[in-house]
């Protein structure tokens, strides 16, 4: 079984270029707040794969997460599209990763998710086609026994801001 985590970054600013963009004081509350839900849910991934934009970054260093997961900055989610994101998911060749956050951008996190989303609650699914807001989660479980395997999966939760404990 593998757990793929897609979060979006958490709320960012605006008057700089794109990709220097930093959180809001909104976001990051945001992101200590979906931090404590991953921890509390037990959702703590063995790899993170994160966009190199600062928001991103910044979105990461709010959830807290310690230093138990290995870590991948890439511009590929910051310029890319779905096919990059499976590429870059379907290319984890490490055994003992079962858990995977990828920490991205709209329209790229919210399409991947409605790709790989071909199961669970009806209301979800629903949600998961308005697209995710900033800081949204969509927690997807697969029946796969390594990475280059995953396709079709279940979406087994998918958060807002709201739902997590503190968030604003």
């Amino acid at each position: 079984m593998k757990t793929l985590l897609l979060l979006r970054h958490a709320k960012a600013g605006v008057g700089a270029p794109d990709r220097d963009r930093g959180l809001t004081g909104r976001g990051r509350r945001q992101s200590a707040a979906a931090g404590r839900y991953l921890a509390a849910e037990g959702l703590l991934p063995d790899l993170v794969i994160c966009s190199d934009a600062r928001r991103t970054r910044e979105t990461l260093d709010g959830l807290a997460l310690g230093e138990g997961a290995a870590l991948q900055f890439t511009p590929d989610l910051y310029d890319g599209h779905v096919p990059e994101l499976l590429d870059l998911v379907r290319g984890i060749e490490a055994a003992d990763v079962s858990c995977v956050l990828v920490i991205g951008h709209n329209p790229t996190i919210s399409d991947a998710g409605r790709f790989l989303a071909r199961e669970g609650k009806a209301s979800s699914l629903s949600r998961l086609v308005l697209g995710m807001p900033t800081s949204g989660l969509a927690v997807l479980k697969f029946e796969a026994a390594n990475w280059s395997a995953v396709g079709a999966g279940t979406l087994t939760r998918l958060l807002r801001p709201a739902d997590y404990p503190e968030a604003d």
